[in-house]
């Protein structure tokens, strides 16, 4: 449920509880007449279902509450972020348009053998922070951190690099899906535009699209990607614009994992 709809049944539940306890008083009379062996205070069971309904919201708001405090300390929280009932510390993962509640289970083999050495869980829905803990899982097995370590492309991420630096560890990383890294004659062909036909300027951090444009970085995320646009207004009138890396807005806009 959402927090928003968290809210929204808190404050409906509340007003209903105490709708039922004005009835219930009112009847009280009538009650004791029909139940006399009983004391005539006794719940009766639909309100203890809405009392226990209650609790449960109650319960499961807080649980949202703490957790969105933890990740993103001082924010005001999204109506639309989402929690279980079921398992308050799952969080919503999935592909290719299924999700569900679930958690990010990594593990860790041997190259030679495919014996599994390793093994964590997380809460996370990528790999972009999971070496760290990964390496730690196998410091706890083995005693002792591999001499050569490979990952797929999930990993490649600041946070992955800096603990593999400290670690010290000789690993590889696949950067990409195989994006192209040179750049192909645009005159003539229908591709779309990749990363490598734009040129970058370390001295003030920003692309040059194929037609001159300049690509600012607009926000760098925790990890260390950084998210680059340009102007609508100047896409607009692109010849390239129907085969470039476009937002809903209509401007260049791409992201850029660290180096």
């Amino acid at each position: 449920m959402s927090y928003g709809r968290l809210k929204e049944k808190e404050q409906a539940l509340c007003a209903e509880i105490d709708d039922l306890i004005e009835k219930a008083n009112r009847c009280d009379q009538n009650e004791d007449k029909a139940y006399k062996d009983k004391t005539g205070y006794e719940i009766p069971e639909y309100l203890k279902f809405k009392q226990e309904r209650l609790a449960k919201i109650k319960t499961t708001k807080q649980a949202l509450e703490q957790r969105e405090e933890q990740l993103n300390p001082g924010k005001a929280i999204d109506d639309k972020k989402q929690i279980s009932f079921a398992d308050t510390e799952a969080r919503i993962m999935g592909k290719k348009g299924s999700f569900d509640y679930a958690y990010n289970a990594k593990i860790s083999v041997d190259a030679d053998l495919q014996i599994i050495v390793g093994l964590h869980i997380s809460q996370n829905a990528n790999d972009k922070q999971e070496l760290e803990p990964a390496l730690k899982a196998l410091q706890d097995t083995t005693r002792q951190l591999p001499d050569q370590l490979s990952a797929d492309n999930g990993y490649f991420s600041g946070d992955n690099i800096q603990a593999l630096e400290q670690s010290g560890t000789d690993a590889y990383i696949a950067t990409d899906k195989g994006e192209k890294t040179h750049k192909i004659p645009l005159d003539g062909s229908d591709r779309k535009l990749v990363k490598a036909d734009f040129d970058y300027h370390e001295a003030d951090n920003t692309f040059i699209c194929p037609e001159g444009q300049v690509l600012t970085m607009k926000r760098e995320s925790q990890d260390g990607s950084r998210v680059y646009q340009g102007s609508a207004q100047v896409c607009a009138d692109c010849p390239l614009q129907s085969r470039c890396c476009q937002s809903e807005k209509g401007e260049v806009i791409f992201c850029e994992l660290p180096n």
